[in-house]
């Protein structure tokens, strides 16, 4: 990758990072934090979201639920974040110092993960941090970047975790990611158009295998939604989800040293 390259990416993360900081509310409601960051970079980038007619809304409702999405560039986490309202993310761990905001806030809006560590120790991690600093969640079920316009098989680990912790899972296909910003390509652009189609919220309930095949079933419907040719969309926003507002004094505090340390005044006028 060239150096111009890598500046611009470094200067990005630093500026979305200082945007999502610099948010009044932040102080209160530190878990927003993330929301703030993907709704900067989706202005940043001039990015544009269509949700295929007829399809849910992104849950916003008082429940704790696990959000499954598809994964095709770097740009993911961001957009993702936006449209989820500042979700908890699983993630491996060797992406914990990427970017700004994960080395800010990963005890609290990523949990990073030993994919090589099994089960077990995954769902512990992931329920250690979470009743710390209850969330909902958001996964790439998919595993790996995938950037064909078909899926690849999905893992099934926290489709089971959902299931013996009584989430609910909602599956969020967005069509164009990769075409925001891309590792592989070494490009950005702007002035893209996503399309989204969003699954009505799958519950927990009868036979695990039975809600495991009904989450797949709703992943391949989203999918071809979201990838159709002639797809019927309407104009949507996605706002803050009520997890976000939580108030935690802790981090609150830590927000603010941060923030000062950033230039806090400087950063107000400017973003």
């Amino acid at each position: 990758m060239t150096l111009s390259f890598w500046l611009k990416v470094f200067e990005i993360q630093f500026s979305s990072f200082a945007a999502a900081v610099s948010q009044p509310s932040v102080f209160k409601y530190p878990m927003s934090a993330s929301y703030y960051w993907g709704k900067y970079l989706m202005g940043r980038f001039k990015a544009r979201i269509v949700r295929v007619k007829d399809s849910s809304d992104a849950y916003r409702g008082k429940e704790y639920i696990t959000f499954l999405a598809n994964h095709r560039s770097s740009a993911d986490v961001f957009i993702d974040s936006y449209i989820t309202g500042g979700s908890s993310m699983i993630a491996k761990k060797e992406v914990k110092f990427t970017t700004p905001l994960n080395c800010a806030y990963s005890r609290r809006t990523t949990i990073f993960i030993d994919r090589k560590s099994g089960r077990d120790k995954i769902f512990k991690k992931t329920d250690d941090q979470l009743k710390k600093f209850p969330n909902n969640v958001l996964v790439y079920a998919e595993g790996h970047r995938n950037i064909k316009n078909e899926s690849l098989p999905l893992k099934t680990g926290f489709i089971q975790w959902s299931y013996q912790r009584g989430r609910p899972v909602q599956i969020i296909i967005t069509k164009g990611k990769e075409q925001i910003a891309s590792f592989k390509t070494k490009k950005v652009h702007k002035n893209i158009t996503l399309v989204t189609c969003v699954s009505p919220l799958i519950r927990p309930t009868g036979s695990y295998s039975k809600f495991e095949k009904e989450v797949l079933r709703q992943w391949k419907d989203c999918w071809k939604k979201a990838y159709a040719s002639d797809a019927v969309t309407e104009p949507v926003q996605f706002s803050k989800s009520y997890h976000a507002k939580r108030p935690d004094l802790k981090h609150s505090l830590e927000t603010a040293v941060l923030t000062g340390a950033l230039g806090y005044p400087v950063l107000r006028k400017v973003f």
